[in-house]
């Protein structure tokens, strides 16, 4: 009982990140990222950013 229980909840947890996928792709179009060279230091920036994400891995690397 326990593992088709399991199972429902892995479909489910499934089913719903790929639909928060497709909706993050609808809100790029909405909202475009911005382009860091308009900063005034924008390499900082860029090292910064790339530190936390060491330390911090996004949820899709989750996979």
């Amino acid at each position: 009982m326990n593992r088709v229980k399991q199972n429902s909840n892995n479909e489910k947890l499934t089913a719903v990140l790929e639909e928060l996928r497709l909706m993050r792709g609808k809100l790029d179009l909405l909202l475009p990222r911005e382009d860091i060279k308009d900063y005034s230091n924008p390499a900082r920036i860029k090292n910064s950013y790339k530190k936390a994400t060491k330390k911090y891995p996004p949820a899709s690397a989750w996979k």
